[in-house]
């Protein structure tokens, strides 16, 4: 009696590895579960929070000549802020002023460190504390929005990443274009997976072209 044939090695992940993987600068799936977490460049779906935040500190660098030196540490800081309500405010428009004004806050606080205290011992006590205090706002800001982590596919009506009505049109493309059978055989299963689940269909708007 034959034993059942195993498939081993990359050929059996490559399917769901391909249709897993996100599109450079989106760090989150394309759909429009995730709406509020991107920016849609045409069509290229961008991170929202990594664009803002690195335009704010492009706008940061320069405006800082506008500022005296220790206001820069106290807006900087001061801009802190809206970041810390984001886990509780889930808006877009919210979220893209709010990260803005955190990039304009990290340079203006970095850059007054630089500049604000004097260059001796005790300039450089300031600066090695102040270095101290913003590695402390990052990791209670990371903490804070772990604990309030919002997951989009948790409930969402249309199956769950990437076994979902969201990522059929890849399985079903690579089950017809995948290099080896094995991956064209595990795409086909997987799409035909995602068909029977009975999902509710996705809003016709929402379609945007994974790749």
């Amino acid at each position: 009696m034959n034993s059942p044939r195993v498939i081993t090695g990359p050929s059996s992940v490559t399917a769901l590895a391909v249709v897993s993987r996100l599109r450079p600068g989106a760090h989150h799936p394309d759909c429009y579960r995730y709406d509020h977490h991107l920016l849609r460049v045409g069509r290229r779906p961008l991170c929202l929070g990594c664009c803002c935040l690195w335009s704010g500190v492009a706008l940061g660098l320069p405006t800082s000549t506008l500022v005296p030196p220790w206001w820069l540490v106290a807006l900087g800081l001061a801009l802190v802020a809206p970041t810390a309500l984001q886990p509780y405010i889930q808006r877009k428009p919210f979220k893209i002023v709010a990260r803005s004004m955190l990039g304009v806050g990290c340079a203006w606080y970095v850059l007054g460190l630089i500049v604000a205290p004097s260059w001796d011992p005790q300039g450089l006590a300031v600066r090695l504390a102040g270095a101290g205090l913003f590695h402390l706002l990052y990791r209670a800001l990371r903490q804070l929005r772990q604990k309030r982590l919002n997951d989009p596919c948790a409930e969402c009506p249309h199956g769950r990443k990437p076994f979902c009505l969201h990522y059929l049109p890849q399985f079903e493309r690579l089950g017809q274009t995948a290099e080896g059978a094995d991956d064209r055989a595990l795409a086909a299963a997987m799409a035909s997976h995602i068909r029977q689940q009975g999902y509710l269909p996705l809003p016709a708007a929402s379609c945007h072209p994974v790749r």
